[in-house]
């Protein structure tokens, strides 16, 4: 029975492996189809963003390709954005779908992979259910944002596969010129989807010190460097393009601001946070606040750890390359998001293991397999304790990426100072109308970082909605000057100065913000300020300025009927009735059932001594809402040969 049983497993082992994989992926992460999206990068990447959010169209893909937008250029990541909303809409569940399918690709095509290169599909197939459980991946898998995760390592794994291809059928003398150019194509891809597959080429190189045999001497590398100059000038092109798109997005931070011995501090304690997190993955956090003063003590421990374990790796070389290679991917992949060049103010997140850990795991796997070469039921039953342990704990890990308070306030359990969660816990409960919770979680976000302006900017905002305007004004002022260039704390203290009374001030204001923020972005907010100017300008009876303000407004939103009829109105008023009778039919054109633009043309009719139609539009406004009574009021008057 136990042979019939064995010969059964080995005959099908394929379909096994593969079966096991997809219900290790769909049991851990399709719960995040009834997840929302958050309100950190989902809504720049995806349900804010225009370019996103209209789909997949000719102009939105010319934006993805021509555009450095959240400081970054990956144009195949905002086309498959916007292939999802043609899709789907806007419905968070299937954006997180989309991500779960990719990452179910990257398991299965990892299992591929390292049984192609190595030749051992069972401890490939180990390898590639740790990378589809381990609790650090579900940052990777369960934010939509991160899309540009799993969709670049899909084109990192089939630009590997094709690399193996050419190299062993190079090695046996077959033609190989296909798949040297598939990979070279492959490679392109993805550094359109993420750029950090700007380490792939010198993996390819490990590829040949481990398992391909290719790099046997240090005579061979010059020749295996030259066969990979394609790969590299496309990394050099892609580091060149991204170093200019975060730099335009004011991503990287200035040496200024974070000296080369903080950064390197961090990253050598960063290094040993990612080993800890491998075999010890609780209380993770969707944002860890960076650590300017770190312990000589702290950073001396990290360097004999991990000079330590490069020690070890070079010492045992020669009888298991496989610990070399391993350790020097993780090393390696992670330079990029290491810090040295700092993008953003985290120390570390759990998103940069997406790739490097597939050294650490080809260390383990194949290293716990020799340990027990002789035992051969002991690596299958630590593997499968392993997986189960792990993939209970992304389960747990994933639910908590179900809305914004869920992942934030946990974040903020596990961190100390978790400024940026806290923030964007406020302003999400300030969303949701809870005024009272999200000022706490603002003015600790303050506490824990007094130069944080966002913090203080979402303060206004509910000082806005309470209608304490002094107090917002100066909270807006604090962001402004924690933060010059950021246009839109100029539009929210347009905003608070408008309801000041103050609309010149105000107006100043929004043009200092034009100057640095699109009309197209934060579109409602734009208008919103704008509005407010105009009705403080009309409440002043400057209705030159309350027109020109209406007419600002109308060019960046042409179809809002509220703005086109205010603006029908403030003509009325400076009896400019022919260009008010233009705009108002234009709002009859767009929606014929607002009884009161029909009320307002009547009043316009009136003006220009064209009573039978006057009366006539009163009548359709009746006709609409039979209770307006100042369209009764205008037609009685009209009728009774007044002016009203």
């Amino acid at each position: 029975m136990d042979n019939k049983f064995t010969a059964f497993i080995e005959r099908n082992r394929r379909q096994i492996i593969l079966t096991i994989l997809a219900l290790l992926v769909l049991a851990v992460y399709w719960q995040t189809t009834g997840h929302e999206f958050i309100n950190f990068d989902d809504n720049i990447y995806v349900y804010e963003n225009p370019a996103v959010a209209g789909g997949l169209t000719r102009e939105n893909v010319i934006w993805a390709f021509t555009q450095f937008h959240s400081a970054n250029w990956h144009p195949l990541t905002w086309m498959s954005h916007q292939l999802d909303v043609s899709m789907f809409g806007l419905r968070a569940g299937s954006h997180h779908a989309t991500n779960v399918f990719l990452h179910l690709v990257n398991s299965i095509l990892a299992f591929f992979v390292f049984a192609k290169l190595t030749g051992s599909e069972w401890k490939s197939a180990i390898l590639a259910a740790l990378f589809a459980v381990h609790p650090a991946h579900v940052e990777s898998v369960a934010w939509v944002a991160e899309r540009k995760d799993v969709l670049s390592t899909m084109f990192w794994l089939l630009s590997m596969w094709a690399y193996i291809a050419f190299a062993q059928r190079r090695m046996a003398s077959k033609g190989s010129a296909l798949f040297y150019i598939g990979s070279i194509l492959l490679f392109a891809l993805g550094l359109m989807a993420k750029p950090m597959l700007v380490t792939l080429p010198f993996v390819f190189l490990l590829l040949d010190f481990w398992s391909l045999e290719r790099l046997k001497k240090l005579g061979d590398l010059p020749r295996l460097i030259l066969e990979k100059l394609p790969f590299f000038v496309l990394a050099g092109i892609s580091s060149y393009i991204t170093i200019l798109a975060q730099r335009s997005g004011g991503a990287v931070m200035s040496l200024e601001r974070l000296p080369l011995y903080e950064r390197s501090a961090n990253a050598a304690v960063a290094y040993v946070q990612y080993l800890i997190m491998l075999v010890y993955p609780v209380d993770l956090s969707v944002w860890y606040p960076y650590a300017k003063n770190i312990s000589p003590v702290e950073i001396a421990g990290a360097l004999i750890v991990l000079l330590g374990i490069t020690a070890f790796c070079v010492w045992q070389m020669n009888r298991r390359k496989y610990l070399l290679m391993g350790w020097l991917w993780f090393v390696g992949t992670l330079v990029p998001v290491i810090g040295i060049v700092q993008v953003g103010v985290q120390s570390h997140a759990d998103r940069y293991t997406y790739v490097p850990y597939f050294g650490l795991f080809i260390m383990i796997v194949w290293g716990v397999s020799e340990l027990f070469s002789d035992r051969v039921k002991i690596p299958s039953m630590i593997a499968a304790a392993a997986i189960a342990i792990f993939a209970v704990l992304s389960f747990n890990q994933t639910a908590l990426w179900k809305n914004n308070e869920t992942l934030y306030r946990h974040s903020i359990a596990v961190t100390d100072g978790n400024y940026l969660l806290m923030q964007n816990l406020c302003f999400d409960l300030t969303l949701k109308e809870r005024l009272d919770e999200a000022e706490i979680q603002c003015r600790n976000a303050i506490d824990a970082n007094p130069e944080y302006a966002e913090s203080y900017n979402s303060l206004g905002i509910i000082q806005i909605k309470r209608r304490q305007y002094p107090d917002a004004e100066q909270n807006f002022r604090k962001a402004i000057t924690a933060r010059p260039d950021f246009g839109m704390y100029r539009v929210n203290l347009a905003i608070a100065l408008t309801n000041l009374g103050k609309p010149a001030e105000a107006e100043e204001s929004m043009k200092a913000a034009a100057a640095t923020v699109s009309y197209r972005e934060n579109q409602e907010i734009w208008i919103s300020a704008i509005k407010g100017l105009a009705t403080a300008y009309a409440a002043e009876n400057n209705l030159s300025k309350a027109e020109e303000n209406l007419n600002r407004a109308l060019n960046i939103s042409p179809r809002d009927l509220e703005i086109r009829k205010s603006l029908a109105a403030v003509l009325l008023a400076q009896n400019k009735l022919e260009t008010a009778e233009r705009e108002i039919k234009t709002v009859l054109s767009l929606d014929p059932n607002l009884a009161e633009a029909h009320n307002l043309y009547g009043v316009i009719l009136m003006n220009q001594q064209r009573s039978k139609e006057a009366i006539s539009e009163f009548e359709k406004a009746l006709q609409i809402e039979p209770n307006s009574i100042t369209a009764q009021e205008n037609l009685k008057a009209l009728k009774d040969g007044t002016k009203k």
